[in-house]
């Protein structure tokens, strides 16, 4: 897809999705309890594969007391290993969502790239292999 930098690194970003943080809320208000099953329920849905998966949060998660930001954001990142100092690694990997305001107007590069500001990629990454 398409390359952006967080810090000093290149990262690919290998896939984008976003959805409606209360899309299946059918019944009742967000609060503290439904919020905890949305996360929950949206990082196991990114577990299929062998990536870990994170969720980025900030201060700015929120747009009052109990409601959520109404879109979920995922982006699927690859770069260059980790600290790979014997060279045994083919790359490092993560999925990392965050909560954000619908960007119609913005590009997936400029969404990603303001979602993920300050986001310690190799710190949180892991190295996998072929």
């Amino acid at each position: 897809m398409k390359n952006i930098k967080i810090a000093k690194r290149e990262i690919t970003i290998e896939k984008f999705q976003f959805e409606y943080t209360y899309r299946g809320l059918i019944i009742g208000s967000p609060n503290q309890v439904i919020n905890d099953k949305i996360i929950s329920d949206y990082q196991n849905s990114l577990k299929k594969g062998n990536r870990k998966s994170i969720f980025h949060f900030t201060n700015n998660d929120y747009v009052s007391k109990d409601t959520l930001k109404p879109v979920i954001y995922s982006a699927f990142l690859e770069s260059e290993p980790i600290n790979d100092i014997e060279n045994q690694y083919d790359g490092s990997w993560l999925v990392v969502s965050w909560f954000g305001d619908e960007q119609i107007e913005k590009s997936i590069s400029e969404i990603i790239t303001k979602g993920l500001a300050g986001l310690k990629y190799d710190k949180l990454a892991e190295n996998f292999t072929f």
